[in-house]
């Protein structure tokens, strides 16, 4: 099962894993079996945070291959028909952007809060619960 760890997975795709369920699925796309063990293997792989992935199935004719399997006779299964939407969907979306690169030490001063909080909230308000008591046992007003 290619979902049990990600190191096995990973080989998996090294060996040329990802090639070889689509063109398993592209021989025997009216199959059943290899239907939904094709589509939910290539749902792991998707998973993954791996774009290289979602190239080398696009590069396979993934997308052909999956619009071929929804209009197969006789139809897929329910689970296969869901499969292979969220896969097209997948494959259709752009790659994700570059990370923004982390805030310099001077932006992170200039959204910082001018003041002391404690001032802009009101002398007493920290530490009191819904019913105005703090941990004390004392309310607003300093009394139990």
């Amino acid at each position: 099962n290619l979902g049990v760890n990600d190191s096995n997975m990973y080989r998996i795709a090294q060996q040329g894993g990802i090639e070889m369920v689509i063109d398993g699925l592209k021989r025997h796309a009216t199959h059943p079996g290899v239907q939904e063990n094709a589509c939910f293997a290539l749902s792991k792989f998707m998973a993954n945070p791996n774009e290289s992935y979602r190239q080398r199935m696009l590069q396979r004719g993934a997308e052909e291959v999956l619009k071929g399997v929804q209009t197969a006779k006789p139809p897929p299964s329910f689970d296969v028909k869901i499969c292979t939407k969220v896969l097209l969907r997948r494959l259709a979306e752009e790659a994700p952007a570059q990370a923004a690169a982390p805030p310099s030490p001077a932006m992170l001063g200039s959204m910082t809060m001018g003041g002391d909080l404690s001032k802009s909230m009101g002398k007493g308000d920290f530490g009191k619960g819904m019913d105005g008591k703090g941990m004390d046992g004392k309310g607003m007003d300093g009394k139990g």
